[in-house]
């Protein structure tokens, strides 16, 4: 098979020699003109870096505080139906003993005290 890109290369650009700039004295892998610069960066990049860090600490933190908030509040309203709930069946309770027929019954059980009947003469006591 034949080769057809010889034809299509620059012969020109094999015997072109581009001029060189002269080196200027290296710092840290940089130029003289560029320390200040490059330190500004490199100070910014390490102060953006940090930041985040401590923002997404902050973040995990803050986070962390509200679902143990979230986790008591839960509990205590638990604690406060159960409470309610106990103080409901206590009312409850009361109320069915200090109903009138209740205590008609329970004295005429315990101290045989009746209630008077319509047709029942009252003799009344001098005291």
């Amino acid at each position: 098979m034949r080769d057809y890109a010889q034809g299509y290369r620059s012969k020109v650009h094999s015997k072109v020699h581009f001029p060189v700039a002269p080196r200027q004295p290296q710092y840290g892998g940089r130029t003289a003109a560029q320390p200040l610069r490059a330190l500004f960066w490199k100070t910014a990049g390490t102060v953006l870096v940090v930041c985040m860090c401590t923002g997404i600490m902050a973040s995990f933190w803050i986070g962390q505080q509200i679902q143990n908030s979230l986790s008591s509040i839960a509990s205590l309203q638990q604690v406060a139906l159960h409470e309610q709930n106990v103080h409901n069946v206590l009312v409850a309770e009361r109320e069915g003993m200090l109903a009138p027929k209740r205590l008609q019954a329970r004295a005429a059980v315990q101290n045989g005290l009746y209630a008077a009947v319509d047709n029942q003469e009252v003799d009344e006591v001098d005291l």
